[in-house]
């Protein structure tokens, strides 16, 4: 049996598959029942609402204060 994800609002996330791949986010919505979570990733300066299941995220540590995401982080908030 897998592991279950844990995830809270206002997580940053890193979207494992797909077109959004490698982008990283913050979860602003989660809907346990059924596994989905609503992150907002930065595309081409604008915020876009992303849907994503469990499996399809996974938690990164947020850069240190002070600093931001690096330009090679395509989609960092």
């Amino acid at each position: 049996m897998g592991q279950k994800r844990v995830f809270r609002l206002g997580d940053r996330v890193r979207i494992k598959s797909g077109p959004f791949a490698e982008f990283k986010g913050k979860v602003e919505g989660i809907n346990q029942s059924k596994s989905l979570l609503k992150v907002k990733l930065e595309i081409f300066g604008r915020d876009t609402p992303l849907k994503v299941s469990f499996s399809d995220a996974e938690k990164v540590e947020p850069p240190p204060p002070g600093q931001i995401w690096s330009q090679g982080d395509r989609g960092a908030l």
